[in-house]
């Protein structure tokens, strides 16, 4: 009786398939906040600024762009506290260190800018956050 390895290379390429599958996911499912951000610009393109005063409020701050246009300005500032684990390691002499854990404030800033004609209507937006 001959023994042929060909189910073997088929597990074994489905476990390819299947690694392939969950990294090609986690790209295509991890934006989904900035995807979901874009569109929420995109959707005030065309409307008019007091429609969108009424719904987001007044902006924090209102500038002007190169032609003259002014541009509204929506920002939010967040912050939070992020713990970072302690740390073991050897040095190249033998000696074992330790840092221990600590707390460290992140703050990160989300902004909105949508650029309105002299009519009042909102012709593009764009969004950044760092």
């Amino acid at each position: 009786m001959r023994l042929t390895s060909i189910p073997s290379q088929r597990l074994f390429n489905f476990r390819y398939l299947g690694m392939v599958i969950m990294i090609l996911g986690g790209f295509v499912f991890g934006g989904c906040g900035i995807t979901s951000r874009q569109a929420q610009i995109r959707q005030w393109v065309g409307r008019s600024e007091s429609e969108l005063i009424a719904e987001w409020g007044p902006p924090a701050r209102t500038e002007r762009d190169r032609q003259g246009r002014r541009v509204l300005i929506y920002q939010w500032e967040t912050e939070r506290w992020e713990e970072e684990e302690g740390r073991m390691w050897t040095d190249g002499s033998g000696v074992t260190h330790w840092t221990p854990p600590r707390s460290r404030k992140v703050s990160t800033v989300e902004v909105r800018r949508f650029v309105v004609d002299s009519n009042g209507q909102i012709l593009s937006g764009s969004w950044s956050f760092y």
